[in-house]
């Protein structure tokens, strides 16, 4: 919420009172303003004897403040203090000076003082206008103020009182965006002993970054907020195409297109006119800013604004922030049949990066990866590590080509007739020493090991480390080719990559991912004798917590006494005291049986969740999909509801060995399953044509649903045939001590129901009756009651 940094450029005459600015705002005067410097300096100290001593002050303070804010907020000085009184201000005083900035706003937006003044102003403006009440039309509010304020900037001739001339400037470009937050709801946290100090090192394009609290607003400042889009929106052709490339204006776009496909949740139960209105919004202004009508010239003018390093930050928010349907229009028009050569460029490729990213579905990701898989090995060459890694990314997230990419990538690190698991792991960990020399090698031949291209052991790679951490993340028979050249390192090399910053990540995916629990208890096993000494580094203690978590008993005990043989070593250390508390070696130490205890529930919390975490731990086999990115689906086979609608939604990158496995765990051949689409699978007779179509879109019966259905034609029964039913003779296995608990259950059960209800009650005045001395035929109640009984143990039963 900081402005640029900017150099004033008047001189020392500039401070003299009376001096009149190039906004046409009159300076204090030297006098005033080194008074409000020492007010300021009384309201830091906050040394008041009371609370009504110190609202006595700022009753003073803002006494003196009247009238003479306009000339306070473009002094250096006093506009600190001017920022830090509406943070405090009450709600009519707040009105009251919003008001008189607002009179002019298009004079103090273009000030470097008075611009941060305005943006947190606005920033506290949303929260003021819902508490007051607007009822009345004479009674000055926030929101009537932001009205006329933004019916004012809302002119489509270009100028400096307008929106599109505060975007073109450094300082009104921070005014426009905080106005468009407030407009929005978006409310910053400001704090007091913050405000007038700037962040040198914040990146300008990065707008959709800051965080906020989003807060309800009145109805006006959503007008308004489309009021001010329609003017972007409605700008020339050649302004519009001036402000994509302006260095302050495309911060503004950035957060134009954001807000305008925010609130999607909202837009669902929104008015449906007001909400077609906005999508047709959005769609001309993205329609205008691409150039969709043009053709081949829009597509040409599309490539130059992803390839400038300003436009392609406007890019990178349009496909983050696009709704689906419009995502896939930006792809068709924009990047299909391109994304090659915008890979190859400097500046476009992060935002192909970035389109990665945003991509909706695997479809999405299956079409782009169809495009590139046979460039990898190009763009490793030219240095163009990071699209491959995002491809790797994208397809871990959507299981999408998780086969084809991994047999892409091994073939452009190891060329052609290689497919050892270690020699592709070792290329991948070393892959910026590699990328050095695959110039030198054609297509078809194979490529060394990087480690004999290099006479001292390179560097390790992080992109090619994120790219193994996605690997370990695939289907469980995809990624086994990288567990097993993991497993293959010699114990150096997995102890230098669990001390790496980029090498420590790996492990911990090997650890989390999709590989087996054999192979991670035995991973656990190769550092033995070194837990403490990893402890000690920085990056290898998020390992030994790592370890420490997938470990059963025995090795957990094992970690902790090493630990415990170095406690003062550790603990002297700053990442050593998260590793000692995260292992619970408090515990181990002086609670020996509780921590064991524990341990112990905490292995067999992992076997008895080994399906639905994605391991079999018992026998060291992956049962399951990667929960990274996994689905609604793959949730429903784990808790065991399959059949033909999980058949039927199973991913085509799935390999068919598994999906024979599966179709033999289910034991329904496909003559089976259609024999249940046809027949009826109580009564065994043909079903009608209606009856087979909604069986084929809801798939065959299970037992629950037979169930169900034979309980409903039960009830559908004569009384005839009920009478008949009832008196079929039923052998009762139930023990006669569980008959009170049955009773009450089936009271709750009969409740539901009004003959239930009504059942419950006599039999509940029966008891009372009972129970009474007074009552006569005493033994008639006590047989109707166990003849109650009994029937509600033979409905249980049936």
């Amino acid at each position: 919420y900081e402005a640029e940094d900017y150099q004033h450029q008047h001189d020392g005459s500039a401070e003299q009172s009376g001096e009149v600015l190039p906004g046409g705002v009159e300076r204090i005067d030297v006098e005033t303003s080194n008074y409000f410097r020492q007010l300021e300096g009384v309201l830091d100290k906050n040394e008041f004897p009371s609370d009504e001593d110190k609202q006595i002050f700022l009753d003073n303070v803002f006494s003196e403040m009247n009238e003479k804010e306009p000339r306070m907020s473009v002094d250096r000085k006093c506009s600190k203090l001017l920022e830090k009184m509406l943070l405090i201000a009450p709600h009519d005083k707040f009105t009251a000076i919003f008001a008189r900035l607002c009179e002019r706003f298009s004079e103090l937006a273009f000030n470097p003082y008075s611009s941060h003044v305005l943006q947190s102003m606005l920033n506290l403006a949303p929260n003021v206008a819902n508490k007051q009440d607007d009822a009345e039309a004479d009674t000055l509010t926030v929101a009537g103020t932001m009205s006329a304020l933004c019916d004012s900037l809302s002119g489509t001739e270009e100028g400096s009182a307008n929106l599109v001339g505060l975007m073109t400037d450094a300082c009104g470009s921070h005014v426009a965006r905080a106005l468009l937050m407030a407009l929005a709801g978006r409310v910053v946290d400001l704090k007091i002993d913050e405000l007038g100090k700037r962040n040198k090192n914040k990146q300008r394009h990065q707008t959709t970054e800051i965080p906020f609290t989003q807060v309800t607003v009145p109805a006006s400042f959503e007008q308004s907020l489309q009021n001010l889009v329609r003017c972007v929106e409605s700008s020339a052709p050649d302004v519009l195409d001036n402000l994509c490339y302006d260095t302050y204006a495309n911060p503004v776009l950035q957060l134009v297109l954001t807000l305008i496909h925010a609130d999607k949740e909202k837009e669902k139960t929104a008015d449906r006119s007001a909400e077609r209105e906005k999508k047709l919004l959005a769609l001309n202004l993205v329609s205008r800013m691409l150039h969709f009508s043009e053709g081949d010239s829009g597509r040409e003018h599309c490539n130059q604004l992803m390839q400038s390093q300003v436009g392609s930050h406007l890019m990178e928010t349009l496909l983050q922030a696009v709704t689906d349907e419009l995502f896939v229009k930006i792809y068709s028009f924009a990047f299909r049949g391109n994304l090659f050569k915008l890979s190859l460029h400097h500046v476009s490729n992060y935002v192909v990066q970035r389109l990665f990213t945003a991509c909706r579905h695997s479809a999405q990701v299956n079409m782009i990866v169809e495009e590139l898989l046979p460039h990898i090995a190009t763009l490793l060459a030219k240095g163009k590590a990071n699209v491959v890694w995002r491809m790797v990314q994208a397809c871990a997230t959507h299981k999408a080509s998780q086969k084809v990419v991994l047999k892409g990538l091994s073939k452009a690190v190891c060329g052609v007739g290689s497919s050892e698991s270690k020699k592709f792991v070792n290329q991948m960990l070393y892959l910026e020493t590699l990328t050095q020399h695959l110039g030198a090698y054609s297509e078809g031949s194979a490529i060394p090991d990087v480690l004999s291209l290099s006479s001292q052991l390179p560097k390790l790679s992080g992109v090619g480390c994120s790219m193994l951490q996605s690997c370990l993340f695939y289907e469980p028979d995809v990624c086994k080719t990288v567990s097993d050249g993991i497993r293959s390192l010699d114990d150096e090399v997995l102890f230098k990559l669990a001390t790496d910053t980029h090498g420590s990540r790996v492990i911990d995916a090997f650890l989390e991912g999709n590989t087996k629990s054999l192979w991670k208890q035995q991973l656990v096993d190769r550092f033995k004798g070194r837990y403490a000494e990893l402890a000690l580094q920085k990056f290898g203690g998020f390992c030994i917590e790592k370890l420490y978590k997938v470990s059963e008993l025995s090795k957990k005990s094992q970690i902790c006494s090493e630990l415990l043989a170095k406690e003062a070593e550790i603990k002297a250390t700053f990442h050593g005291k998260f590793v000692w508390r995260n292992c619970r070696m408090d515990s181990y130490q002086r609670k020996r049986e509780e921590w064991t205890n524990q341990a112990q529930k905490t292995d067999k919390a992992r076997e008895r969740f080994a399906d639905i975490l994605g391991t079999d731990d018992s026998k060291g086999k992956s049962n399951v999909k990667s929960t990274l990115g996994s689905g609604l689906q793959d949730t429903m086979d784990q808790l065991g509801f399959g059949g033909a609608y999980s058949k039927k939604t199973t991913s085509g990158d799935e390999p068919k060995a598994e999906r024979t496995k599966k179709d033999k765990k289910n034991k329904k051949s496909k003559p089976d399953l259609e024999a249940d689409l046809t027949q009826d699978p109580e009564l065994g007779k043909p079903r009608s044509t209606k009856e087979i179509e909604m069986a084929v879109e809801t798939g065959p019966m299970d037992e629950i649903d037979v169930l169900f259905k034979k309980k409903n034609r039960g009830n559908s029964k004569s009384g005839s045939a009920r009478k008949a039913a009832a008196e079929v003779p039923v052998e009762d296995p139930m023990d006669t001590t569980v008959t009170a608990d049955l009773v009450d259950v089936m009271d709750a059960i009969q409740a539901t129901t009004r003959k239930g209800t009504k059942k419950v009650k006599k039999r509940k005045q029966d008891e009372k009756e009972q129970a009474s001395p007074h009552v006569a035929k005493k033994s008639k109640v006590e047989t109707d009651s166990t003849s109650d009984v009994k029937k509600k143990k033979k409905f249980a039963m049936n």
